[in-house]
């Protein structure tokens, strides 16, 4: 089954980011475990990663993560530049655990060992900047992680495109 979780109130933008401050794509930090995690809360994100690089987009399947096999974690950071202001549903699809925030707020929880079922959280936003963080790992199986959109003007869900990503210099 999907979850899902309704905010009511529209999210404004973020109003003391100058666009022109930012380059494309998503900021990811991957950290390479030495145990298997079983919830994110096993994982230490402020540590220093292992490798940070730039996702154009969030959808990674298991050739896209480059020998990285298991026990091994990701941080992806930035900001959305939401087009339209609207009413947006957002999906993760992961195998393991992810969990997204938007605008600081958990939008996305599905933490844990499972396979690459999606799940979905609705937020109302501001056209404009919206910070947002995703949280990963990886212990065994199958290796997904893909974030999703869909909106009354976008229709299906649809890989978030690589326009919305963007991250500081």
């Amino acid at each position: 089954p999907v979850r899902a979780v309704a905010v009511e109130n529209t999210n404004r933008a973020a109003q003391n980011i100058n666009g022109d401050d930012l380059l494309p794509g998503a900021f990811a930090k991957i950290y390479v475990l030495d145990y298997q995690p079983a919830v994110l809360a096993d994982i230490k994100f402020n540590q220093k990663p292992t490798f940070t690089g730039i996702f154009q987009t969030v959808a990674l399947a298991d050739a896209e993560f480059e020998g990285l096999e298991n026990n091994f974690a990701v941080e992806v950071t930035g900001y959305l530049n939401i087009p339209k202001t609207n009413n947006y549903v957002f999906r993760l699809l992961c195998d393991d655990g992810a969990m997204l925030w938007i605008d600081d707020k958990l939008t996305v929880e599905y933490d844990g060992l499972h396979g690459a079922d999606p799940r979905d959280g609705e937020l109302s936003l501001e056209a404009g900047l919206h910070p947002f963080k995703i949280q990963y790992f990886q212990a065994g199986g199958g290796k997904v992680l893909r974030l999703e959109w869909s909106s009354p003007d976008i229709g299906e869900f649809q890989t978030v495109p690589a326009t919305v990503f963007k991250h500081a210099k």
